[in-house]
């Protein structure tokens, strides 16, 4: 046997014969291996093609619901992480201070209002502006029997906060001027305030003239400002034991006239209200203003009556009382007998009228005659005269000024 070229010759009975004979093939073994992968990879597509088919928009739902939710939690705690932030900065505007107070400024849609409640403004960009307290217990509206301002706005609306584009806060014991509009302090004045109201205008209103008689910031004399701050009258009025400027007692001032009673070392004077000028000098027990050209000072327990134009007595004696002038009549009391008279001391009624009220007293009210002893009130030519007793009504006169007769009702 010979082999040639891989092929076996096998000789039989001396023929050739030749076998065409392959060798035998190597196994491939990678072939099963790609195609075990290859199924594997087909399953997994199948069964990624059903989970995508069945599951992936609940799973999008799902992630999407919880990405909004997630968003809306966030925005609520940035809300209110901002609205701490903004209350935290608010608070924090001047470390100097003690108090956490602020009163705040801001538009309601109509008025200009102020509050210390920051949650009670429902559009925080209406704020104007805000004010730090100092005190750590009382701070808001000033709210004294004779001084709360009757506050407009910019068009003299009434509104219970401003008076042009200003308002008093109470801060402590002080009262503090309060540029709304610019968010600054005008000025800082002690506890005590009161409004000067003309009396003649009747009404407290911005273009009429207010005056304000106000402490300073230690409370130790008295000044007169405007509503805007401007100092009418320097801080150096005493406070009389006497002087009490309420819009009851109308006649310790006229803002007409111009004229204020005023108290140093111990005695009353009158000056001006707009300057510090002294128009009757400080020598008197007690002043009161009558109106027009006149006014009444005391003097070793006798009123006597004044004229502006001379400073000199009208009347050479005085009275126990002077309830006031009227279109050159006066009507005084001695001895508990009334009497009317002109002022050249003429009596223009034959007898005085008994006068049965157990105290004088000046007239406060028009409305309330019967709890001013004896009261008087002038309507054109007539005045009526009530007398008073044990608080109640004991008698009425009415004197006629043009034909000079008293008729007892």
């Amino acid at each position: 046997m010979e082999e040639n070229n891989n092929q076996k010759i096998i000789v039989e009975n001396n023929e050739p014969v030749t076998l065409n004979v392959e060798p035998p093939k190597k196994k491939k073994k990678g072939k099963k291996v790609f195609l075990f992968l290859f199924l594997i990879l087909l399953i997994a597509a199948g069964a990624c093609t059903w989970y995508v088919i069945n599951y992936q928009d609940k799973d999008k739902d799902k992630k999407d619901n919880k990405a909004n939710t997630e968003e809306k939690d966030k925005k609520k705690e940035t809300k209110k992480d901002n609205k701490k932030d903004d209350k935290k900065e608010d608070k924090k505007e001047d470390d100097n201070k003690s108090s956490e107070i602020i009163i705040y400024f801001y538009n309601d849609g109509n008025y200009t209002r102020m509050t210390d409640d920051y949650e009670k403004i429902e559009e925080k960009k209406n704020i104007i502006s805000k004010y730090m307290c100092e005190s750590t217990k009382k701070c808001g509206m000033v709210t004294d029997q004779y001084f709360t301002p009757s506050m407009t706005d910019t068009t003299n609306n009434n509104t219970g906060v401003m008076l042009n584009n200003k308002a008093f806060i109470q801060d402590g014991t002080n009262k503090v001027l309060f540029d709304v509009e610019g968010g600054k302090v005008i000025n800082k004045y002690g506890s005590k305030a009161f409004w000067l109201k003309d009396k003649y205008d009747g009404v407290y209103s911005a273009s009429s003239g207010r005056y304000i008689e106000i402490t300073d910031e230690d409370d130790k004399y008295y000044g007169i400002i405007d509503a805007n701050g401007n100092t009418i009258h320097e801080f150096n009025l005493e406070a009389g034991p006497k002087v009490n400027y309420i819009p009851v007692y109308q006649n310790y001032y006229s803002i007409e006239s111009n004229y204020i009673v005023n108290y140093k070392n111990g005695k009353y004077g009158i000056t001006k209200i707009t300057l510090d000028e002294v128009v009757v000098d400080y020598k008197y027990d007690d002043i009161r203003l009558l109106g027009g050209n006149y006014y009444k000072a005391l003097e070793d327990g006798k009123w006597y009556l004044y004229s502006f134009t001379t400073k000199d007595k009208v009347f050479k004696d005085g009275f126990d009382f002077i309830f006031g002038v009227y279109e050159d009549v006066i009507i005084a009391d001695n001895n508990k007998k009334i009497y009317i008279k002109d002022l050249n001391g003429n009596d223009l009624i034959d007898t005085p009228i008994e006068n049965t009220a157990k105290e004088l007293k000046e007239q406060l009210e028009v409305s309330i005659p019967l709890q001013a002893g004896v009261s008087i009130t002038k309507d054109s030519y007539i005045l009526t005269i009530s007398v008073t007793k044990d608080g109640k009504l004991d008698a009425t006169y009415k004197y006629n000024i043009a034909t000079k007769t008293l008729e007892k009702e």
